[in-house]
């Protein structure tokens, strides 16, 4: 039960989705604009 415990911490799972979180808007952007028929190169400069 300990190593369970360490695993699921909740600084961790916070951790993880505050990290995630810019990374999945970008990908929703990406997407968006290759369902309209624009080709962006510029996602990376967009998560700064």
């Amino acid at each position: 039960m300990e190593i369970l415990d360490k695993l699921i911490n909740v600084a961790l799972i916070a951790a993880t989705l505050r990290t995630t979180a810019p990374i999945l808007l970008v990908a929703l952007g990406g997407s968006f604009t290759t369902k309209a028929g624009i080709f962006n190169i510029g996602l990376e400069g967009q998560m700064l």
